[in-house]
């Protein structure tokens, strides 16, 4: 597997990835040299990273890999550390944060009533 770098973007400094297979792409992850806010999340749960594999290609560790190469290019940032944050719903992706060295922090209800988990990676 690798990342396939696509270009830094936007006021956070997004640099956006494709993760690939033999050159297939398989999803996006995102990077932000800054933390960030989407709409959906709660307050206080800003992130650095975004990441979606293809649905044809879950559940075969990709998404753990792509997490874990993203962490390789924040320390080349260099960054101390990643906030990240996946909705309590989505163990899949609980279990590739905590796979890569996450730490939970904290858990907050958004607007929906949708639950969210934030973790931390040190780098």
């Amino acid at each position: 597997m690798e990342l396939h770098y696509l270009g830094t973007s936007g006021p956070n400094n997004t640099a956006n990835y494709e993760p690939r297979i033999d050159g297939v792409k398989i999803g996006e992850v995102q990077l932000r040299h800054r933390t960030a806010k989407s709409e959906k999340l709660p307050e206080g749960f800003e992130s650095n990273v975004y990441y979606e594999i293809d649905p044809a290609f879950q559940g075969k560790g990709y998404a753990k890999e792509s997490l874990k190469l993203l962490l390789e290019e924040a320390r080349k940032v260099p960054l101390s550390e990643i906030i990240i944050v996946a909705r309590e719903s989505n163990i899949a992706s609980q279990k590739v944060i905590e796979a890569n060295g996450g730490e939970w922090l904290a858990s907050k209800t958004d607007a929906e009533g949708i639950v969210h988990k934030k973790y931390r990676i040190v780098l």
